[in-house]
């Protein structure tokens, strides 16, 4: 399924976040898939030299997704999904 409001950015030990640019000619996160088929999304990020640990947050960016609701482990109200970066 597409990912509507879906975003992706950095975030610094500091708390700064830094937003994601979509690199020319790539696929939104919004897109539907047919079953079995995938896709590579490349984003670009300006994040100065001298900033230390980064992570990648992905989430929603706009409150509650009205058009689905997916019940899992940990549920819609746990954090968003953070990968710390080396």
């Amino acid at each position: 399924m597409g990912e509507r409001g879906t975003v992706a950015y950095l975030v610094d030990n500091l708390g700064k976040r830094y937003e994601a640019h979509a690199a020319a000619g790539t696929v939104p996160f919004d897109t539907i898939l047919q079953p079995g088929t995938s896709t590579i999304s490349k984003m670009r990020f300006d994040v100065p030299s001298a900033v230390g640990t980064l992570s990648l947050v992905y989430t929603h960016a706009h409150g509650f997704p009205i058009g689905w609701l997916i019940i899992s482990e940990g549920g819609w109200f746990a954090q968003p999904a953070i990968m710390r970066l080396e």
